[in-house]
């Protein structure tokens, strides 16, 4: 039906949050979202366990915590907002991303390599069912298709790639804000 939204689109609409500054300026924050049907806070930390929002985040069933670092690996989220103001609490989180995207890097070497040995043992499967002529017919289709899942792999790990590397752009911006902000 035209103009009909299903429960499962505005799922996949929804935004979750972070928030990491509990003081007045997160409690800001936290009203506003908290009263958006497009997005969910996940949650909010902050090193002070007194800070104001704290008390508005718990009536509200949101994790709280005073555990920056570990909370922003643990809860991934769409969007982490910083309401501190702390050079230190930015510093934080860019060392949180730029750690994760390394990581990311890393599984993603994995993944290429595994998808080339898989190209490897497809062309090699692809020869020996050639020369087994009528015999080998079946095993050149299974060898056809482990080429396919090879490409299709690497095809994922170059757009993860993509992403990851966006994301390490945005570790380099928090940087340059945060050399700003020392340079204030």
């Amino acid at each position: 039906m035209i103009g009909m939204v299903t429960i499962q689109d505005t799922v996949a609409d929804i935004c979750t949050v972070g928030i990491v500054g509990a003081g007045r300026g997160g409690n800001s924050i936290l009203s506003m979202f908290g009263a958006s049907p497009l997005c969910v806070v996940n949650y909010i930390v902050d090193v002070n366990p007194r800070a104001v929002a704290f008390e508005a985040a718990r009536n509200l069933k949101i994790f709280t915590s005073t555990q920056i670092d570990q909370t922003v690996r643990a809860r991934p989220v769409d969007i982490i907002i910083e309401a501190t103001g702390s050079a230190q609490v930015l510093n934080e989180i860019k060392d949180t991303i730029f750690d994760e995207t390394i990581k990311v890097k890393n599984s993603l070497s994995m993944i290429t390599e595994i998808s080339m040995n898989m190209r490897m043992l497809s062309f090699n499967a692809g020869i020996e069912a050639t020369h087994s002529g009528v015999n080998g017919k079946g095993f050149a289709v299974i060898a056809g298709e482990f080429g396919t899942i090879s490409d299709r792999t690497k095809k994922l790990a170059d757009d993860v790639d993509v992403i990851n590397d966006s994301i390490a752009g945005l570790s380099r911006k928090i940087e340059a804000s945060l050399e700003k902000f020392r340079n204030e």
